[in-house]
Parts: structure tokens; C-alpha cells; sequence
């Protein structure tokens, strides 16, 4: 989580068959293994609940990171934090 001016962030991983990535899946899909009978649909209208509950009962915004997203993200936060060590290094 990260704190600026009030207002919270959370990061949350979604995988892109558990939560229906909708670059990946139509709404009438069924994506997840473990609950074949849920659509893609009905996964968004779930996820969006929590997101709003987070926001309107404790003021935290949620930050969601797609599995297919994930890998681009960690190459690229590697290469910040390497630039951060060879400033401090000098």
C-alpha cells in the first residue's frame, strides 16, 4: 500500500483466467477453472463491488495489475531500482 495526500492505493494482482481479464475474454465467458459456471461478466460485476467497498468504506483506491501485465512491470521496476543503487553507489 502507498499513503499520498489521504488517500491509500492498493496494488492488486488479478490473474487473467481467475478474474476475466477483459483485454482477453468476452463478458458471456467463462474463463475461471474453478467455477466454470461464472462469467466473465459476473467476475467484473464481484471484483467491482470489492473495489468500491475498499474506496467508499475506507478511502483506499485499488490499482489493478493484470498476470499479462505483471512481467513488463517487474522488468521495469528492476531497472529503477537499479538506477536508485547506482546513484547512491557514487
Amino acid at each position: 500500500n502507498i499513503k499520498t495526500k489521504q488517500i491509500t492505493y492498493y496494488y492488486e494482482y488479478n490473474g487473467n483466467k481467475f478474474h476475466a481479464n477483459p483485454k482477453l475474454f468476452n463478458s458471456n465467458d467463462c474463463p475461471n477453472p474453478y467455477n466454470t459456471n461464472l462469467t466473465s461478466e459476473e467476475i467484473w460485476e464481484k471484483d467491482d463491488i470489492r473495489y468500491k467497498s475498499l474506496f467508499n468504506e475506507k478511502n483506499i483506491n485499488t490499482l489493478v495489475i493484470w498476470e499479462d501485465e505483471a512481467e513488463n512491470i517487474l522488468e521495469n521496476l528492476q531497472d529503477f531500482i537499479n538506477n536508485k543503487i547506482l546513484i547512491y553507489d557514487i
